[in-house]
């Protein structure tokens, strides 16, 4: 007797029957374990950082309306990992956008910082003539 033990079941020799639209049917314990070598490693990796980029642009916007428009319960009553991972996903979506205003306002920041660091140095030499005078009088 063989052992398939490690082995999935998509990789068996013999055809898989399909459903009436020619699509196989779901293979529920590969696909987790696909979810869980494959999927789950490079999910950690993803961060709103990495997500709020130009590039990234359209694809998160053609998201935002779809991702608000159906809620995580229902997701949920479809499938509880799912949903989980929908919630995330809606979380990650809205944190791109704080990572782009944080990025505006940081940027915005050290442009006004540039802009008053003359003026600081300008104030340190005035008090020091005034210190100066001050001392003379």
């Amino acid at each position: 007797a063989s052992s398939k033990k490690g082995k999935s079941s998509l990789s068996a020799n013999k055809p898989r029957p399909k459903k009436k639209d020619g699509l196989p049917w779901a293979d529920w314990p590969e696909i987790r374990r696909l979810i869980a070598m494959d999927l789950r490693p490079r999910l950690r990796a993803i961060t709103p950082e990495k997500i709020a980029t130009p590039r990234n642009e359209s694809l998160l916007a053609a998201l935002k309306e779809p991702m608000d428009s159906v809620s995580a319960s229902k997701v949920e009553r479809a499938s509880k990992p799912v949903g989980l991972l929908w919630v995330w996903c809606v979380a990650l979506i809205a944190c791109e956008g704080n990572v782009k205003r944080h990025a505006l306002v940081t940027m915005q920041l050290r442009s006004t910082e540039d802009k008053v660091k003359p003026l600081e140095e300008k104030i340190a030499v005035l008090e020091a003539r005034l210190a100066a005078q001050e001392a003379a009088a």
